[in-house]
Order: C-alpha cells, then sequence, then structure tokens
C-alpha cells in the first residue's frame, strides 16, 4: 500500500491530505470515522456510507485498485474520497481515470466532508490533485450541485484544466408536511388531472378487492423482510425493465449491490418495503431505506396487469399518508426529474456527473474524445462493440 501525504500551509490550523493506494481495506480502516463524519450533517444520507463505498467496489468493480484521498486537521479526519482507478486505451494512449466508487445506482455522491469544511476540504483537495501528475480523469457520478464536486470543478476551471458537467438533472423530493392526513384527503391536493385520475383509479382497484398498504421493516422477521425484497426484484423483471433489461434481476452486479445494500439497511434497523394489495395480489412495492426523518425511494416496481389503476402513483399517496407515523417529514423520489415524480413536487435537488480533465497531453485528448468527437463517433459506430461504462457516458 503506497501512501503520500500533503500539508498545506495554513500554521496549526493545517490540513493534511493523504493519499493511499490499495483495496476497499482502506475503507474499512476509516469506516468508523467516516460514519462519524457523515452524522455532522452535509453527508448524513444513506449513500454516503462507507457501506455503499464497499457495495459498489465489490459488485461492480471487485478488481478495482482503490485510491483513497483523505483530509485531516489536528489528526481528525475532515474528508474521505474514495476513487476507483481504470486504466483505458492503448499503449502511449492509456489513460487514468480516476472515478467515484458510485454509479448511477446512487441518488448523490460526493467528497465525503464534515459540517463547515466544505470550502477548505474543497481547496486542499484541489491542490493535492492540481500538484499530482498521475492521473488524466477524475469522475464523480452523480454529485449535489451544493457539494465539493461542484466547487472543484470551479477551482479546476480557473487553473485551466476542461471540466464538464455531464447530463445535469435534479432529484425531486417532497415535503411530507405539507399534505393531510389520509389517502382521499391526499389525493384532493393534486392537481385536476392527476386527482381526476386517482380517484378513478382508487375506485377500479376498490372495486377488484380489498386494497391494503402494508409496510415490512426492521419489527418483522428477517425471513419476512427478504420474502418481501425478493417479491420486489421479481415484480420489477417481470415488466417492462425486465424486457429492457434494466431491472435489477438482469445483471448480476447490480443483484449484489442492492443486496448488499439491503443488509446493510437491514442491520442498521433502516430498511423498509412498502407494500400496496389488492385481496392476494401485490399491485405494487417500494425499496424504502429510512434515515433521520427521510425516506429514500431507492426501487419500485408494480404489476403491469393493474396498470389502468396507477399503481405507481396510489402507492406514493399511501407512502405519503403513512410518513407521519414512521416520523418522516420528507420523502425523496431518488434519481431524475421523471414526470410520474414531478406530479407530486416541484422540490428538486440538482446533480450532474462531474468531470475534471488533466492538463496532460492525454487529458487533453481524453477530453476531445468523450465530448466533442465522441458523441459523433458513438453514432456512426452504433453497431460497433463499445465499453459499457464508456457507452453510459456518451450515451
Amino acid at each position: 500500500m503506497a501512501i503520500e501525504r500533503e500539508t498545506n500551509p495554513d500554521g496549526d490550523d493545517a490540513y493534511v491530505v493523504t493519499r493511499e493506494h490499495g483495496s476497499t481495506e482502506l475503507i474499512d480502516a476509516i469506516a468508523p470515522e467516516w460514519t462519524a463524519l457523515c452524522a455532522e450533517g452535509p453527508c448524513d444520507e444513506p449513500f454516503y456510507s462507507p457501506a455503499w463505498a464497499r457495495a459498489y467496489v465489490a459488485a461492480f468493480d471487485p478488481q478495482a485498485a482503490i485510491t483513497l484521498i483523505t483530509v485531516r486537521q489536528h489528526g481528525a479526519l475532515r474528508a474521505a474520497l474514495p476513487l476507483t482507478e481504470r486504466s483505458v486505451g492503448i499503449g502511449p494512449l492509456r489513460l487514468r481515470w480516476l472515478r467515484s466508487a458510485a454509479n448511477t445506482h446512487f441518488p448523490r455522491f460526493d467528497v465525503i466532508h464534515g459540517a463547515g469544511d466544505l470550502e477548505r476540504v474543497t481547496q486542499a483537495i484541489w491542490d493535492h490533485l492540481r500538484s499530482w501528475p498521475d492521473w488524466d480523469i477524475v469522475q464523480f457520478d452523480s454529485a449535489p450541485d451544493t457539494g465539493v464536486a461542484w466547487r472543484l470543478l470551479e477551482l479546476a476551471g480557473a487553473d485551466g484544466h476542461a471540466t464538464r458537467h455531464h447530463r445535469p438533472d435534479a432529484c425531486p423530493y417532497v415535503d411530507v408536511t405539507q399534505f393531510p392526513r389520509g389517502v382521499d384527503e391526499i389525493v384532493t391536493t393534486r392537481p385536476i388531472k392527476l386527482r381526476s385520475q386517482l380517484r378513478r383509479s382508487l375506485k377500479r382497484l376498490r372495486g377488484l378487492g380489498e386494497v391494503r398498504f402494508r409496510i415490512v421493516d426492521s419489527s418483522h422477521p428477517p425471513e419476512e423482510i427478504q420474502d418481501a425484497v425478493d417479491a420486489l426484484y421479481r415484480q420489477e423483471a417481470s415488466g417492462w425493465k425486465g424486457e429492457a433489461d434494466t431491472a435489477i434481476l438482469s445483471d448480476p452486479a447490480t443483484k449484489a449491490f442492492y443486496d448488499l445494500i439491503v443488509a446493510d439497511a437491514q442491520k442498521a434497523g433502516s430498511l423498509a418495503v412498502y407494500q400496496l394489495w389488492c385481496d392476494d395480489a401485490l399491485v405494487a412495492a417500494k425499496l424504502e431505506v429510512v434515515h433521520n426523518g427521510t425516506t429514500y425511494e431507492l426501487k419500485s416496481s408494480y404489476d403491469e396487469s393493474y396498470s389502468k389503476s396507477s399503481p405507481g402513483h396510489l402507492i406514493k399517496a399511501w407512502s405519503l399518508a403513512a410518513a407521519p407515523d414512521l416520523g418522516v417529514s420528507v420523502l425523496d423520489n431518488c434519481g431524475r426529474s421523471d414526470a410520474h415524480k414531478l406530479a407530486w413536487t416541484d422540490l428538486a435537488r440538482p446533480f450532474a456527473a462531474c468531470f475534471v480533465f488533466n492538463r496532460t497531453r492525454r487529458g487533453r485528448l481524453a477530453w476531445t474524445a468523450l465530448f466533442q468527437a465522441g458523441p459523433v463517433l458513438r453514432q456512426r459506430l452504433a453497431r460497433y462493440p463499445i465499453p459499457t461504462f464508456v457507452k453510459r457516458i456518451l450515451d
């Protein structure tokens, strides 16, 4: 394991930046400190935890070399940035590509940092990256606009480095306190078109049988929780996501990742599976992590034979009705700003994939290839095989 340190000249309040190269043991070694840092506030969400970073590497890139950049002040951890390393290209054109230990299955991910540290941590990390020549691309997936990654791009751009906010979007969230209690009452708050649709859907579903909403959480036996998770996996795969090969069960790596984060949430007592039933038929389900007054909707499924009953909207209404009893004041939809999510809120958190390119010949070539010539070639060479991770960037 290689270790390099750099102290920023700030006197007694110096921020010490350390770069270590190794495996996931680096994450495990600072996991307690990392978890405590998240609890300070700016990164107090499930997907910033070391368990999620470890799950990403184990499921999607188990052979990856890890670069861990940490920032300490007076010995205390103030920031952590886990990066996976890729070597891409041929011969002298081979790139060293560093990517945050996260992907599109993470609603958000950023440099893990504590309260009040954003500006100094950002400057410390950028000073370190700027003085380290042995990289060509640094990539952050799903980086929030209020975090370190976006600020790093500003500093890098000011220093003449090529940067890119790629595929910007916003993650919708719902302020639960703005809704009344009760499903029928919640329906009345929606715009007229959706309100009429939901009333018809409720009437249709109730006409088919007894409708009930159920939450399977840590108060249930482990085998019952696993049955609920497995039912959601199967239901998701039975519909259009299965046909499009985007369901959890369509990809062993994705299945492994969700199994790991489900196990971690179950251990923490934060896992919940919301279910909407009509008699003995599972109409819809949601995989949730409930943390610090927020419920995070990680995955959802529905039985397409009930599509005329708007199962996605109905389970949302029941989720909002149940939220106060769970101590939940915010429902985070996670992911992109899809129309069905925006039907319930006008609140959203912007995010984007963030890229910084080094001022090396290879870095400049990578910028041109990915974001200038690349998209054109992608269209012209559509029938030829392209590495999946590159295809996802260029699409």
